[in-house]
């Protein structure tokens, strides 16, 4: 074990100089260091950062330790770290071997400077854990001697991120180098001091002044202004007054910018000439503009400004403008550098304009106009405006473009200042004022005519959004703002139900876009086709289209289509009953949203949302969204409040409100039939036809034909749906079957699982067989499974137990009614409460097989050897039927049996079929389609007489997650046999097949799931050991999942094994930094 000596004076704190004004408001401030993780102490020089510090420590008696050069050496710091501790850890026993990484860093070093200062900054964690019995304050001061990425600045970061909690790192720096806070800042964890808090406030210059020359208010006010309440500033000032006779001060302070004076001669004399050229230069600018940005000193040919105005800044030469990302000029330095660089300063308005019209060259247009408007040039401005797109003026001038307008003279405005103002109007939410500049002008302007059309759209007013379009198009605009014109009247021809319009309108800004490749045209045109694409029932190009269209916006920085987009794709995910992804989806949009200052399209995003979640059983949530957006769009006038009104009625229905249900309905007809908007009209109308069934038969017949006869709409499937359950409520038997044949289709072929399942229901109900009811059941049941919906899942137990058939066990009876109570669902427990039939579900499957690890199959428990299979080709087909669990067409078998020449492999499937129904009953004791159903579509296992691992796995864990998410302890049961199931990854004696890759990862990501939930569960109840067992298999087929990461660090820690602790936060560690990630702190998980 090596040991090094470390200076005295490094771990000694300094004495305090006494404060020239008590800094009673600084030290509170450091009231809170032991309360946090991490304290950072960032300002110039001057401010007094070590002399307060050292005075905070009097009371805290911290460790303290001063960085130089040297401790760039990961191992010099380490033992400098410990020597520095040891002061107040006596008994802290922790030595490193020599291992130093010093010197130029290599390409292939990081990696491994990396793993060493974090072990070592493990290991001096683990010691000062063992030793410290109460909390501990650490000072490093002179922080910036290290070098961002040197070794030294790395085990520093490793110390924070992996410090026990009683150990509280105080950082003082000129600069901050780049040690990773960003989750210790959003964790509340760090307390952050710096330049703008550490300068005299005017109450604290006063003191000074009346301290050392009496009390004088308007003194110690123009000492203040001068200085910017820089702390050795406002010593200096002070110093060189104490022989001016008091009546003469304030005179005396007008010759501060003498060369001869105190301030001015510490700049002049120290400060001024240690600057290089390019930090003279740009202070220069900055005083002569009022502030300076890298940007601006740029356009002036002044090269790397960036590092100058930092290192200015860290001198307290400039302070940060944080709200115009602008730096200016302390007065005091300002009055210096006037006095002895004036020859070289430029008028300021001079020197604008020319900034400004360099600018203008250089197709900075935005800025060019700020300048102008800086140089008070307003035809300058007006000729940039004549010649400049509106749009890329406003892209970065808005506010500018606010501000100024309104003072142009009516005399001096021009058509392209009021289509400016009018845009910015629009952008910043004016919409009143921006229609006052736009409507006069739409006639002749394209433009204008857009916006007023878009505002209108936007408002929900589509009739004089249209007409707005209308006008645009007709005068003949160029190709971006045609496109976008034709975009957006194709979504009102969408909404109106008007598809050969839409139809045309959407090539035309399909062409127009593409031909001026702008991603604002593409990503309206793109949405456009989206829409069209659902009407169309074509969901794979509806989902191209809105990914085109997303990466279209994202490309031209529209937040408006960032959440249109986001909005509608989580509506089509929604019909396809991709709930979750919806909801991410969804909240991603409401991030936008409010990064944005809010969006039109909030209300629509809050009603998909509300949507998604009611799908998902989650009715009170539900209800907040659909409320909010209901609310937000009638108080707008919004079409969308018709969507909103209709879910909600939805969402109350099932809830049992039937009142609130039928009047939330009825208006969501209104609103949509004044709206013209046909797409409103169907779940207004079927969701109304459903409530008054009971009461109102023949009323409800009435308004599920009306749905129905809207064609085009994309929620046909739903009317078709809802008119079969009417049939059938009315026992028309044969009308309701048609329905349900009609919806079965068009649902398969839009992949709309939910109706798809409502649809074979309600064909089981109407058939006469009971194997095949059974069979339609199965099937639903494994949609709604699928979807993740517990509610549609609970009616469909309720309709066997209603029907006896499959035997519907009163367990399942009880886990329906469990839903319901859970959800709040009302009506489904009312529905559980009217089934009288209660039978036990005891139908023996003749055949078991496994593909969760190796395929296996045993018939009546044998197991069928490899050598009684007669073809490859039969056992792949079992395979495919296991897995996919449903009917699969005879066209996909093909293609995935004999990919390179299914169109002649027709008759080899019938062989096929053959062949397995031979090796699972050889000796024909059974119909043909006893285990393997074929018709002349599809072919699927009959799943009374065979079962799977792999069905039992994922029907368990997916009632077991869904439970688990509620808090059901029903959960825990069928999560343990899920995990149990779990033998191996599905099919892993095929790991490259193709066709089951997918289905494969989904039952990897189903097990860790199941694991975390089990973990947590092991956990809660004290059973640390599980859970870390659980953890590790979970990692094992997850070795990202950082969640469980962290939880094994913790639960490790927990049962005393600190040194797998550390080792699984390495790894951690290890990973994260792979992927250049800020890693969590140890101590939070510890």
């Amino acid at each position: 074990m090596v040991r090094r000596q470390t200076s005295i004076a490094k771990i000694l704190a300094p004495s305090p100089s006494p404060l020239i004004v008590p800094r009673e408001r600084l030290l509170d401030f450091l009231g809170a260091v032991m309360s946090r993780r991490v304290t950072t102490v960032v300002a110039g020089s001057g401010y007094g950062k070590t002399t307060l510090l050292a005075s905070w420590a009097i009371e805290h008696d911290p460790a303290w330790l001063t960085l130089d050069a040297g401790d760039q050496d990961v191992v010099r710091l380490t033992f400098a770290l410990v020597a520095a501790l040891r002061v107040q850890l006596p008994a802290l026993d922790f030595g490193v071997g020599e291992a130093p990484f010093s010197g130029e860093l290599g390409p292939g070093a990081s990696g491994a400077v990396t793993a060493h200062a974090d072990v070592l900054a493990g290991e001096l964690a683990a010691a000062i854990a063992e030793t410290a019995t109460t909390d501990i304050a650490l000072v490093v001061d002179e922080v910036d001697e290290l070098s961002g990425g040197s070794p030294g600045s790395q085990l520093l970061d490793a110390l924070i991120r992996q410090a026990p909690a009683r150990l509280h790192l105080v950082l003082i720096a000129r600069i901050m180098p780049p040690i990773r806070l960003g989750r210790l800042r959003a964790q509340g964890e760090v307390l952050a001091l710096d330049s703008p808090r550490m300068a005299f406030t005017r109450e604290e210059t006063a003191t000074v002044v009346a301290s050392r020359l009496g009390k004088s208010t308007a003194l110690a006010e123009r000492i203040h202004k001068l200085t910017s309440g820089w702390p050795a500033a406002v010593a200096i000032a002070v110093d060189a007054l104490l022989d001016v006779p008091e009546s003469d001060r304030l005179s005396a302070l007008g010759r501060v910018g003498d060369r001869s004076g105190p301030v001015q001669s510490l700049l002049v004399e120290d400060v001024l000439p240690r600057l290089d050229d390019v930090e003279r230069r740009v202070l220069e600018l900055a005083v002569t503009l009022g502030h300076i940005s890298a940007d601006t000193a740029s356009v002036l040919g002044v090269l790397n400004a960036a590092p100058a105005i930092r290192h200015l800044l860290s001198k307290g030469l400039l302070v940060a403008d944080e709200l115009s990302e602008q730096a200016r000029v302390v007065q005091v330095v300002a009055d210096a550098l006037t006095d002895v660089a004036s020859a070289s300063l430029e008028d300021p308005r001079s020197i604008r304009r020319r900034i400004a019209v360099d600018l203008e060259r250089g197709g900075r247009f935005a800025e060019a106009l700020q300048m102008f408007v800086a140089a008070q040039d307003t035809p300058g401005a007006l000729r940039l405006i004549a010649a400049v797109d509106p749009y890329a003026l406003l892209a970065a001038a808005r506010d500018t473009v606010l501000s100024w307008t309104p003072t142009v003279a009516d005399q001096e405005r021009t058509p392209e200042l009021d289509l400016l103002e009018g845009l910015a109007r629009y952008g910043s939410g004016d919409w009143d004022g921006a229609l006052r500049r736009l409507e006069s002008l739409a006639a002749r302007d394209a433009r204008a005519a857009l916006t007023a059309g878009l505002i209108h759209h936007l408002d929900g007013s589509i009739e004089s959004a249209l007409a707005h379009y209308r006008t645009g198009l007709a005068a003949e605009p160029d190709d971006r703002t045609r496109a976008l014109l034709a975009g957006w009247a194709a979504a009102v021809h969408w909404v109106r139900g008007e598809v050969p319009r839409c139809r045309e309108l959407v090539a035309e800004a399909t062409r127009l876009a593409q031909a001026c490749w702008d991603p604002q045209a593409q990503a309206v045109a793109e949405t456009a086709a989206a829409m069209l694409a659902a009407l169309d029932g074509d969901r794979r190009a509806n989902a191209a289209h809105y990914l085109r269209a997303l990466d279209c916006a994202e490309r031209a920085g529209d937040p408006l289509m960032l959440v249109r987009i986001r909005a509608n794709r989580a509506s089509a995910l929604c019909d396809e009953d991709a709930y979750p992804a919806a909801i991410q989806m969804l909240d991603e949009a409401l991030q936008i949203c409010d990064m944005a200052g809010g969006s039109p399209y909030r209300r629509l995003v809050l009603t998909n949302r509300g949507q998604a979640l009611s799908h998902l059983g989650r009715l009170d949530e539900a209800v907040d969204d659909l409320q909010t957006a209901r609310d937000d769009a009638q108080s707008a006038g919004s079409v969308i409040g018709g969507y909103a009104l209709a879910y909600l009625g939805d969402v109350y229905h099932l809830q049992g409100l039937s009142l609130l249900a039928k009047a939330c309905f009825e208006e969501a007809v209104t609103v949509s039939r004044a709206a013209n908007d046909v797409q409103g009209l169907v779940p207004a109308l079927t969701g109304l036809a459903l409530v008054v069934l009971d009461e109102q038969p023949e009323l409800a017949g009435r308004l599920a034909a009306q749905a129905v006869a809207l064609r085009s709409a994309p929620g046909r499937a739903r009317a078709l749906v809802v008119a079969g359950r009417v049939a059938l409520a009315c026992g028309d038997r044969e009308r309701a079957r048609a329905f349900a044949r009609e919806a079965e289709a068009l649902a398969g072929a839009r992949r709309d699982r939910s109706h798809l399942a409502e649809a074979l229901e309600i064909l089981a109900v109407c058939s006469g067989d009971a194997e095949q009811s059974s069979r339609l059941l199965d099937q639903a049941e494994a949609l709604w499974q699928t979807v993740g919906d517990p509610i549609g899942h609970g009616f469909n137990q309720v309709i066997r137990a209603g029907m006896s058939v499959d035997s519907l066990s009163e367990e399942l009876l009880g886990i329906a009614d469990g839903v319901a109570g859970r959800t709040g669902a009302r009506r489904l427990h009312d529905a559980v409460a009217r089934a009288q039939d209660w039978v036990e579900a005891s139908s023996r499957r003749l055949v078991h097989v496994c593909v969760l690890g190796a395929f296996d199959v045993s018939v009546q428990g044998c197991r069928i050897p490899g050598s009684a299979w007669q073809s490859k080709r039969a056992r792949e087909l079992l395979k495919i039927l296991v897995v996919r669990g449903c009917p699969v067409p005879r066209g996909v078998l093909l293609e995935l049996l004999w990919p390179e020449d299914a169109i002649q492999a027709a008759g080899r499937l019938s062989v096929t079929l053959s062949t397995l129904r031979s090796v699972l009953d050889p000796e024909h004791g059974h119909p043909a389609d006893f285990f393997v159903v074929a018709t002349g579509e599809c072919i699927w296992l009959d799943w009374a007489h065979v079962d799977a691992d792999h069905r039992q796995f994922s029907s368990d864990a997916t009632t077991g997650l869904r439970l688990w998410a509620s808090g059901d302890p029903a959960a825990v049961r069928l999560l343990a046999r899920a995990e149990a199931a779990y033998t191996g990854e599905l099919l892993s004696d095929e790991p490259y097949s193709d066709w089951s890759s997918q289905d494969r990862d989904d039952a990897r990501l189903a097990y860790v799931s199941v694991c975390r939930a089990l973990a947590q569960n092991a956990a809660a109840s004290g059973d640390h050991e599980a859970s870390s067992r659980l953890l590790l298999r979970l990692l094992r087929h997850d070795p990202y999942d950082e969640p469980a990461s962290l939880n094994l660090v913790s639960t490790l820690t927990t049962l005393g094994r600190h040194g797998e602790a550390r080792r699984a936060y390495h790894r951690y560690v290890q990973w994260m930094s792979e992927w250049g990630l800020e890693p969590q702190t140890f101590s939070r998980h510890h």
